[in-house]
């Protein structure tokens, strides 16, 4: 059986937030990808509310 665990450095939502480097909305399905998705260099996909990797798989979810 398989366990995810979810970890966000605390950084992320104080320096990163501010230095405009992350985003304040940490839940991905909450995000509006359009804009993203059209503005990036490599296309991706949105599955169910989350990005997903446009290469390779990563075994992470």
């Amino acid at each position: 059986m398989t366990t995810c665990v979810t970890y966000t450095h605390p950084d992320v939502f104080t320096k990163g937030i501010k230095e405009g480097w992350a985003d304040p909305q940490a839940d991905p399905t909450q995000i509006d990808w359009t804009g993203r998705q059209a503005a990036a260099a490599i296309p991706f996909k949105v599955i169910d509310g989350r990005p997903v990797n446009p290469c390779e798989t990563t075994g992470i979810r």
